[in-house]
């Protein structure tokens, strides 16, 4: 029993760790490995000797749960973006992955902000267009004849591909910058380090909103709908839901007022 205790020692910590409201999605994929690492190593197996089915057991569960996670994007992109790990604990494929994940995730939101604003305005390529043919010698409107079409679409697509090129390097220069900026410590607080530093990486912390919001485990939502219990009781059986939902956010939010009852 008391080699068991110490075997799942590492197993119970980051069990409340993962449980706690501070936990993220990007705890995950550094949990797993470091629990692998801790089942391989020769010091566990001297503490357990007599255990080794036991730890066979417990290393073909944590890979048969979790293997899938080094396929998942959303799970890489949040250990990528969190300044505690970064590409540590992810090998050469994922962390490479991962980024041209985000590369590729800016194109497409930069694309469809483009087409938002195209449909109120004219496009810089075209009005730099307009402004090249009007102050042209040759007094003729565009569109005239073909050849000014077949022109125009080669100048455009050539404006919009150099737009996309700057695009792709503004945000490969600021990944490169990240990795290479000192990563934290690990029980320092990522979403205040990302609030310091969100001015540095614009369109990072921008992914950063997206990728690192999700809690690692459904333990803290689980807990809210423990909290809904303790507001609707016999006694509160009348309880409009507008005012249980209230009464909930209260009651939920206080501890970060800190408030005393």
């Amino acid at each position: 029993m008391e080699q068991c205790v110490k075997l799942l020692k590492p197993f119970e910590e980051i069990t409340k760790i993962t449980s706690s409201g501070l936990s993220c999605v990007s705890e995950v994929i550094p949990h797993i490995a470091a629990l692998k690492k801790y089942l391989d190593k020769n010091e566990t197996e001297q503490r357990t000797p007599d255990l080794p089915h036991m730890k066979a057991t417990l290393k073909a569960e944590l890979e048969s749960r979790f293997s899938s996670l080094n396929q998942d994007p959303n799970y890489l992109i949040a250990t990528f973006l969190d300044p505690r790990f970064k590409t540590n604990y992810l090998g050469v494929i994922e962390a490479e992955r991962a980024r041209q994940k985000i590369l590729l995730e800016h194109i497409k939101m930069s694309c469809d902000e483009s087409s938002l604003s195209s449909d109120s305005s004219s496009t810089p390529a075209k009005r730099s267009r307009e402004e090249e043919n009007a102050g042209s010698a040759v007094s003729r409107e565009a569109h005239d004849t073909f050849w000014d079409c077949f022109d125009e679409v080669a100048y455009e697509n050539s404006g919009s591909q150099l737009q996309d090129q700057e695009k792709k390097n503004s945000i490969a220069n600021e990944i490169d910058f990240y990795l290479k900026s000192v990563r934290i410590d690990r029980n320092q607080d990522p979403y205040k380090w990302w609030s310091a530093n969100k001015r540095q990486y614009p369109v990072l912390s921008k992914f950063v909103r997206i990728y690192l919001s999700a809690p690692c485990s459904s333990v803290y939502s689980e807990r809210l709908f423990s909290e809904a219990g303790l507001i609707y009781e016999e006694k509160r059986n009348r309880l409009l839901p507008v005012n249980a939902e209230k009464l909930v956010f209260i009651y939920h939010n206080l501890p970060l007022v800190h408030y005393e009852y």
